[in-house]
C-alpha cells in the first residue's frame, strides 16, 4: 500500500512540473510569435526612414488603412469587432516610421478615407455617420448625416454609399446628388465611378449621373487605370483549399474580355498597384511559404518574399497587412525587410 502511494504522488509531482513546463513553453512560444522572434520577419518599434519609405504622389486608400507623405492611419483592428479584413475599431494615426501612436477617436470607426488636408471616417457610435476631422485630430466635424458604408474622394467631391444607393457630395457636405439606387464600394477614375457590390458585380456611372453600365460578374478582385479593366476569377479545384487563377483583361468600353493567365494550386489573390499578388498551397490547407506576383501582362512572376502567411487581408503600397495564426496584425514590407505590430 505505500509503494502505491508512494508511486502516486511521485507521478502527480511529474504531471505537475511536465503541465507547468508546458504551460511554460506556451507562453514563451507566443511571446516570441507576438514579436516575430519565431517567424519569418522581425517585428520593430519604429522604422529606419529608409525602411520607412517615402510616398511620392498623392495618397493611398483602401477603406482600413491609408498613407499620407507624412502618416500612416488605419482603424485599429484589435478592438475585436471585424470580418476578415475590415475591423471596426478606433482610429489611429502614427508617424511614417511607426513612432508617435495617437489616438484620434474614442469611438469605432468602420471605414475611412484621407486626403492631404482632412480624415474621413464613418463613426459607429453615431449610426455610421460621415464625419472628417484634420490629420492632427482638430476641426472635426459632420459631413453626411446618413450611414455610410465606403466612400471615395475625388478633388471637389465625396462619392459614397448608404442603404439608398450611391451619392456624391461637396467636400463639406453641403450639396447632395444621389447618382444610382444601387449603392457598391466606388472607385473614381477620369470621369466615371465606378462601383463594386461583393465581388458580385462590378459596374460604374458617370460623375454626373449618366450611363450607368454593368460590367462584370463574380469576380475576385478587380483593379483600374485609365484604358483597361483588370480582373482575375478564381475556379474551384477537387481539393477545396485550392482554386485555378485567371487573369483577364478588357478595355474602358467593357468589351469581350483578353485571357492573359491562369495559375494552378492558389489560395489567395489580390490585385494592387499593376500586379497580381497570389499565395500557393500544397492541398489539404497546406500553405507554400512566400507571396508571389507578376506583372498585369504576365510577365515578370516572382517571388517577393518568404514569410509563412496565415491570413492576408490587403496590400497596399509596398507594404502587405496579414493576420497571424497568433492573432496578431502586422504591416510588413512586401519584401520582408521590415515589419511592425498593430497596438
Amino acid at each position: 500500500m505505500k509503494t502505491s502511494i508512494f508511486s502516486s504522488n511521485k507521478l502527480f509531482k511529474w504531471g505537475t512540473i511536465i503541465g507547468l513546463a508546458i504551460l511554460v513553453v506556451v507562453a514563451v512560444m507566443f511571446i516570441l510569435s507576438a514579436l516575430g522572434i519565431t517567424s519569418d520577419f522581425k517585428v520593430k518599434e519604429t522604422l529606419t526612414m529608409e525602411e520607412a519609405g517615402v510616398l511620392e504622389n498623392g495618397v493611398l486608400n483602401n477603406g482600413w488603412v491609408a498613407e499620407t507623405q507624412e502618416y500612416i492611419f488605419y482603424i485599429d483592428p484589435g478592438a475585436g469587432e471585424m470580418s476578415p479584413g475590415s475591423p471596426v475599431g478606433s482610429l489611429i494615426r502614427r508617424n511614417r516610421d511607426w513612432s508617435g501612436r495617437v489616438e484620434l477617436t474614442d469611438t469605432p470607426v468602420s471605414y475611412l478615407s484621407v486626403t492631404e488636408d482632412w480624415v474621413y471616417y464613418s463613426d459607429r457610435a453615431d449610426n455610421s455617420h460621415l464625419y472628417r476631422m484634420k490629420a492632427d485630430g482638430t476641426e472635426k466635424s459632420l459631413v453626411i448625416s446618413e450611414t455610410v458604408y465606403s466612400c471615395a474622394l475625388a478633388d471637389d467631391a465625396i462619392y459614397y454609399t448608404t442603404l439608398e444607393g450611391l451619392f456624391r457630395s461637396d467636400l463639406d457636405g453641403a450639396t447632395q446628388t444621389q447618382l444610382q439606387t444601387e449603392g457598391g464600394v466606388p472607385t473614381i477614375v477620369g470621369d466615371w465611378v465606378y462601383y463594386a457590390e461583393d465581388k458580385q458585380s462590378l459596374s460604374r456611372i458617370k460623375t454626373d449621373g449618366s450611363m450607368n453600365q454593368q460590367l462584370l460578374s463574380d469576380y475576385e478582385d478587380y483593379y483600374l487605370n485609365e484604358e483597361s479593366i483588370f480582373y482575375i476569377m478564381l475556379t474551384e479545384t477537387e481539393d477545396e483549399s485550392l482554386f485555378t487563377l485567371t487573369l483577364h483583361q478588357m478595355d474602358d468600353t467593357g468589351a469581350e474580355a483578353t485571357g492573359i493567365l491562369s495559375i494552378e494550386d492558389v489560395v489567395t489573390a489580390q490585385l494592387d498597384g499593376g500586379y497580381l499578388y497570389y499565395q500557393l498551397g500544397k492541398g489539404q490547407g497546406r500553405l507554400e511559404k512566400g507571396l508571389y506576383r507578376v506583372n498585369l501582362d504576365g510577365s515578370g512572376t516572382e517571388r517577393v518574399n518568404d514569410i509563412m502567411i496565415w491570413q492576408l487581408d490587403h496590400i497596399l503600397g509596398d507594404w502587405m497587412y496579414i493576420l497571424q495564426y497568433s492573432g496578431e496584425h502586422y504591416r510588413i514590407k512586401l519584401d520582408g525587410s521590415a515589419a511592425v505590430l498593430f497596438e
